[in-house]
């Protein structure tokens, strides 16, 4: 969204947003702060809409506020699916003013389900850094395209059957590491050309893909089938978050357990259950990530990354990034040396 799409009266912003040629909505950011606020004081970054195809629009939120704000979608359908997912960040979720705040968390699976007429209202705190992919299913319009997509219908009408005119439905699911990894496809990728629109938009249906079944799996298994409790499987995000925050120190296993405060067995378990990856393959790849955003976005060289996540082999380094993203670090570093910062 561009600065010059805005309008900016007192404490409101307002802007519309357009999805395709059938599906526009309108989106006021508002500060909730009791001083005037214009655009510039709200917060630094984009809100970029993308249409799918018909019916299946994604909002991508890459902010940082500066201010609490409120962020509020008009025009939306009564008969909708709305999924929510925060790479980074956190923020709280309403149906309306004055209703109840629901938080959804860190990389927390968030799927909402109504069949009524009712607001959508998005609560961002101060100082907050958010990357979020908020997506809506309208079922009115699927299949209305030219796409052959009767499939999506038929889906959107079977996990939509169970609820009811005038209800809304909720999921607020686990931390889900497969749908982050497919949401960091949608946030690093540069989109300059037809190419690239089409590998976004496929990186936004695996993102929603992944979150609809994660929904399905955690309905029918609830956490009956979790190998561990759920104040063990909080105990093991709040680990994760740990690594994330400590990637330069030393992680062995055992310092982790004593952070975590579980034994080696529960804290591997609880990562597979929580990440599909174990302790050690979940560092290397938070590690290499890392050092991906140094490369471009810093003037380190590649011993200088490699000795900045944790690690000590330069050639090990190498080739778990080339693995991982199929471009050495020298290439990357070279590639992005002359060109403005993706972050």
């Amino acid at each position: 969204m561009s600065d010059n799409l805005m309008i900016a009266s007192s404490k409101l912003v307002s802007a519309p947003i357009f999805f395709g040629n059938n599906s526009t909505k309108h989106l006021t950011v508002q500060s909730i702060s009791d001083k005037e606020a214009d655009f510039d004081e709200l917060f630094q970054g984009s809100i970029e809409p993308v249409e799918i195809i018909n019916g299946v629009s994604t909002l991508i939120f890459n902010i940082k506020c500066k201010n609490d704000i409120e962020i509020e979608i008009h025009g939306l359908p009564s008969n909708r699916i709305e999924l929510l997912f925060c790479l980074e960040g956190n923020i709280a979720f309403s149906n309306g003013h004055g209703k109840e705040k629901k938080a959804v968390g860190f990389r927390q699976n968030v799927v909402v389900k109504r069949n009524k007429n009712s607001d959508s209202i998005i609560h961002v705190a101060k100082d907050v850094e958010l990357q979020m992919s908020y997506s809506f299913l309208d079922g009115e319009e699927l299949g209305a395209g030219n796409l052959n997509i009767a499939s999506l219908s038929a889906l959107f009408k079977e996990v939509t059957e169970n609820v009811a005119v005038g209800s809304i439905y909720y999921h607020f699911g686990r931390v889900c590491g497969r749908t982050a990894d497919f949401a960091r496809s949608v946030f690093d990728l540069e989109v300059i050309g037809t190419k690239h629109q089409i590998y976004q938009r496929a990186a936004i249906m695996n993102v929603l893909a992944s979150q609809l079944e994660r929904e399905y799996t955690d309905t029918i298994e609830s956490d009956l089938n979790a190998p561990i409790s759920r104040y063990e499987l909080d105990k093991v995000i709040a680990t994760m978050t740990f690594i994330e925050d400590n990637l330069s120190e030393n992680l062995q296993i055992d310092r982790l357990n004593r952070v975590s405060g579980l034994s080696p067995s529960k804290l591997q378990a609880g990562f597979r259950y929580l990440y599909d990856k174990s302790v050690a393959n979940y560092i290397t790849n938070a590690r290499i990530e890392k050092a991906a955003e140094l490369l471009q976005n810093t003037d380190m060289n590649i011993s200088e990354t490699v000795y900045e996540v944790g690690l000590s082999s330069r050639s090990y380094f190498s080739k778990k990034f080339l693995i991982r993203y199929g471009i050495s670090p020298s290439m990357l570093k070279k590639k992005y040396a002359t060109q403005p910062s993706l972050a």
